[in-house]
């Protein structure tokens, strides 16, 4: 879901993504400021619960392929912007949950050379 990749992507800053986030809409105005502050309240509860759930895990997931590795994997002749999408993908796909090992990651990078790479 979006908020274990957020959890994933900001680890220890978290917290002060959160708190940024509640000043910014603390500062705001308008008729919806009431509406507002709650959903971002609701919203922070949610994300604390995850983290609190899954946070050490999320914060710190293992490299299942290294970027060289995943070269050959995705049968680049060097480093580019592929590489950096498919290694994007395999760790949105991680975090989500559905690739957990070292053989799934590969076999997945193999797909995503069929689906994306000439």
């Amino acid at each position: 879901t979006g908020i274990r990749r957020l959890i994933h992507t900001m680890g220890e800053r978290l917290d002060l993504l959160l708190a940024l986030a509640y000043a910014d809409k603390s500062a705001a105005r308008g008729k919806d400021l009431a509406r507002n502050l709650n959903d971002l309240e609701d919203y922070t509860a949610e994300v604390l619960a995850v983290a609190a759930k899954e946070g050490a895990q999320l914060k710190k997931l293992p490299r299942l392929v290294l970027g060289l590795e995943a070269v050959d994997i995705l049968g680049l002749q060097r480093p580019g912007p592929d590489l950096g999408l498919a290694l994007d993908a395999l760790m949105e796909h991680q975090v989500d949950g559905a690739i957990a090992t070292r053989d799934q990651a590969v076999a997945f990078l193999q797909e995503w050379r069929k689906q994306h790479l000439r």
